[in-house]
């Protein structure tokens, strides 16, 4: 991720789809279920650099 200060911009987050958060976001229809939304939003903090957005797209 590159730290564009007050810029808009796009970062991939890889995580290995045997991680529960992975298999939490590719339950659409039991988030929906649940009532906790179709989308969601990412915010990602690592040495005092805070990214927040929401998801665009997921492989």
């Amino acid at each position: 991720m590159e730290d564009k200060e007050n810029d808009t911009g796009s970062i991939t987050l890889s995580i290995p789809f045997e991680h529960p958060v992975a298999q939490w976001m590719n339950d659409d229809i039991g988030r929906i279920k649940r009532g906790e939304g179709e989308f969601f939003h990412i915010d990602v903090e690592h040495n005092g650099i805070r990214v927040t957005g929401r998801y665009d797209e997921k492989t």
